[in-house]
């Protein structure tokens, strides 16, 4: 597994996100699709989620979903996954 794939699949961990999860799944396959191709952030629900989608046999609608999900359980339990934020975006000042 590539180096950037294990760190998103720690800070998944650490997020507490389940890794049985279909949203664990649908996010390892964006950053997978991301970190081998960065532009295609630019286009991220045109792109990103269509190939996800591809690969996942769903729409494109069901990844995007899945991951506004994920984003928002990890933003809303700060007291769960304090360490992980703070490792990804730095100490608060």
């Amino acid at each position: 597994m590539d180096k950037n794939l294990i760190i998103t699949y720690e800070l998944l961990k650490q997020l507490r996100i389940n890794r049985v999860s279909i949203a664990f799944g649908y996010m390892m396959s964006c950053m997978q699709i991301v970190f081998e191709n960065p532009e295609c952030l630019e286009h991220i629900t045109k792109d990103v989620y269509i190939d996800v989608a591809v690969k996942h046999n769903t729409s494109r609608y069901n990844v995007e979903r899945s991951m506004r999900d994920v984003i928002v359980r990890a933003w809303t339990r700060p007291d769960r996954c304090e360490e992980a934020i703070k490792s990804m975006f730095g100490e608060e000042s």
